[in-house]
């Protein structure tokens, strides 16, 4: 972030970084609990599995799965919606352009694995 934030050819003004460090500081530690409670979540389906758990036990454990996946997608959604509020046109373009950049060097890194 800290990269992101002094990148030159972004150009972020003081406010404009302000305004996007509060909103990481804000979205970062809910997500984070999202994670860590999608992952317990998960290895608790998981191990059920193993053990012969019909699908139908599973299902309350499957559909509190599934609401948290959609309240991270909508934090996410959310993010997205205000970093674009911050960010000018040129900014957002630019900030894409960089996503599709490191998106193409991480496919990349698998591919060499």
């Amino acid at each position: 972030m800290t990269k992101m934030l002094n990148d030159p050819t972004l150009a972020l003004s003081a406010e404009q970084k302000i305004k996007l460090e509060a909103q990481r500081n804000e979205m970062m530690p809910k997500m984070m609990k999202l994670k860590q409670e999608i992952k317990a979540l998960q290895k608790v389906i998981k191990e059920a599995c193993k053990k012969n758990v019909p699908a139908v036990g599973q299902k309350a454990n499957v559909e509190k799965l599934a609401a948290l996946k959609i309240q991270a997608t909508m934090s996410k959604l959310t993010c997205i919606e205000g970093v674009k509020a911050i960010l000018t046109k040129e900014q957002q373009e630019y900030m894409k352009e960089l996503r599709k950049t490191k998106m193409v060097n991480q496919a990349g890194k698998r591919g060499a694995k």
